[in-house]
C-alpha cells in the first residue's frame, strides 16, 4: 500500500518523541476547541519533540517513502477517511517515479552511483531529479535507511561491531555517530530504550517493502 493509517487520542498533556522515518504524514486534527484541520508533516532529519494537549484527536495517514504531496493540494480536501484515501492513491499514481527511486536507494549496500546507473542517468542528473521532485537528497534516503535497518537488528543482541559490519558501516564508531545523528542516542543506549526503539522500528524507509507500495 501507499500509506498506513493510524489514530491517536491524547488523554493527558504530554510530549511525544518523533524520530526520522523517511515518511510524511497527513494528519486530520481535532482539538475540540477549533475546526477540524488537515496538516502535513515534513521529512525529519533528526529527533524532535512534539507537545500534545489533552483531548487532541488525530487520524494519521503515513505516506510511503518518496510519496510527497503539496500543502496547497490539501486546501479544501475532505477531512474523511474515504476522501483521504482517494487523494493519496491519486497522488501515488502521479508520483510513482519518486517512490520507485527512493525504494531503489533503500536496498542492501546500494550506492547513489549504482541507482543512477540503473536509471540510465549520471549521479548529478539523479541529484537534480530529486530536487525537481521536491525530495530530500538521495544520500538522505540511503543513510537513513541504513541506520533504521541497523537499529532493527538491535533486539537480536548481536555484538554491535557485528551489526555495524553487517549494515555497511566502516566500524562500530561510525555506526554510533550515525545513530547519534539520526536518533539522538547511541546504539547501546537505544537497545536499552524499548519505547524509543519501537518508534525507530516503525514502518518507514528501509522496511516499507514492495508489497506495501503495490497498487491495490
Amino acid at each position: 500500500m501507499f500509506f498506513t493509517p493510524w489514530k491517536h487520542n491524547v488523554v493527558s498533556d504530554s510530549n511525544a518523541v518523533v524520530v526520522p522515518d523517511g515518511c510524511r504524514d497527513i494528519l486530520i486534527v481535532d482539538d475540540a476547541h477549533s475546526e477540524t484541520s488537515i496538516e502535513l508533516t515534513d521529512w525529519d532529519d533528526c529527533v524532535r519533540t512534539v507537545r500534545l494537549t489533552k483531548g487532541l484527536r488525530m487520524s494519521g495517514f503515513r505516506l510511503c517513502p518518496g510519496l510527497s504531496v503539496d500543502d496547497n493540494d490539501l486546501i479544501g480536501l475532505e477531512a474523511s477517511e474515504t476522501g483521504m484515501i482517494n487523494f493519496i492513491e491519486h497522488s501515488a499514481a502521479v508520483n510513482r517515479e519518486s517512490i520507485d527511486l527512493v525504494h531503489q536507494l533503500t536496498g542492501y549496500n546500494v550506492s547513489i552511483q549504482s541507482v543512477a546507473k540503473q536509471a540510465g542517468v549520471s549521479t548529478r542528473t539523479l541529484q537534480r531529479q530529486f530536487k525537481k521532485l521536491k525530495l530530500p537528497k538521495p544520500e538522505y534516503w540511503r543513510l537513513l535507511s541504513r541506520a533504521r535497518l541497523a537499529a532493527s537488528a538491535l533486539p537480536s543482541r548481536a555484538p554491535l561491531v557485528d551489526i555495524a559490519v553487517a549494515y555497511g558501516y566502516s566500524d562500530q564508531s561510525h555506526m554510533t555517530r550515525d545513530f547519534t545523528r539520526w536518533f539522538g542516542t547511541t546504539p547501546a543506549q537505544l537497545s536499552e530504550d524499548s519505547a524509543l526503539l519501537e518508534e525507530v522500528c516503525q514502518l518507514g524507509v528501509g522496511n516499507w517493502t514492495v508489497e506495501h507500495i503495490s497498487i491495490r
